[in-house]
């Protein structure tokens, strides 16, 4: 659950509604030039917005990825400078 999130560790799966997406164009690194994602979710127990789908996952996902569709997330929390985030490693039509 979205809630939960701040006391989770590692490899964990949400089904949620997504409220938003914010496409970033990746403008240095290996990767430079291709889209990634930064998602709003909600599920009954609240909001998550620090859902991040990197460019390789984004590009394989992005045709489920809009605002209102509901998806099963599995990925994993990273925990960077005290903010956790939740980062797609795949994502599933419900």
């Amino acid at each position: 659950m979205c809630v939960d999130i701040q006391f989770k560790k590692g490899n964990t799966s949400l089904a949620v509604e997504i409220i938003n997406v914010r496409e970033h164009i990746i403008k240095s690194g290996t990767s430079k030039g291709a889209k990634m994602a930064f998602l709003k979710v909600k599920d009954s127990s609240g909001v998550l917005d620090s859902v991040c789908v990197f460019s390789d996952k984004y590009a394989e996902y992005a045709a489920l990825l809009y605002k209102s569709n509901t998806v099963l997330l599995k990925g994993q929390i990273s925990l960077k400078k005290d903010v956790k985030s939740f980062i797609v490693n795949e994502a599933t039509q419900i």
